[in-house]
């Protein structure tokens, strides 16, 4: 990650905390994921359906990025026989980066592709929950385009727009 943001603050990339980060200055180039994390990331925090993690710079609570991870599953039909081999069950677990934005102040800056690498370490250094796969869904084609650039590959079933990668190929980033 890069050491400084442009206005000097040191990066921190955290779990979502309501009381302390600042969402009302949030602003990217999709409004659905503006909206979500202005009305939904709080209530999918509450609810355990997401747990929203932060981009913000030195002591100022103003988001400037955010993705979400949940806890998923892919059916193996969906998945490439190599590499469900010698796997014994009808699913395997995986891990879901669910919404995905930064901010258009510090577009092109970067900070995209460091928030995207810490939530990859973040699924993959866990160690309180096993998980064989972490999962994407582009929102568009430009979206599906930065995650296959980073190795993801489409499902074979009936979500091909669903992106995947195995985690152990993400373990040494």
């Amino acid at each position: 990650m890069a050491p400084f943001s442009s206005d000097g603050g040191t990066p921190v990339i955290e779990k979502f905390d309501p009381k302390y980060h600042d969402r009302s200055t949030f602003k990217c180039s999709n409004e659905t994921l503006n909206e979500y994390l202005k009305t939904q990331a709080n209530q999918d925090r509450k609810r355990k359906l997401a747990l929203p993690y932060v981009l913000t710079f030195g002591d100022n609570p103003a988001i400037r990025g955010f993705y979400t991870l949940s806890a998923s599953s892919v059916v193996l039909s969906d998945l490439p026989p190599k590499l469900v081999e010698k796997i014994p069950y009808e699913a395997v677990p995986a891990a879901l980066i669910g919404r995905f934005a930064i901010d258009a102040s510090i577009t092109g800056q970067g900070w995209g592709e460091n928030l995207f690498v810490n939530a990859l370490r973040r699924v993959a250094a866990s160690g309180d929950l096993a998980v064989h796969l972490i999962i994407v869904d582009p929102k568009d084609e430009k979206a599906g385009a930065f995650y296959a650039k980073r190795g993801f590959l489409p499902l074979i079933g009936d979500q091909p727009q669903r992106l995947f990668i195995p985690v152990k190929t993400v373990v040494n980033l």
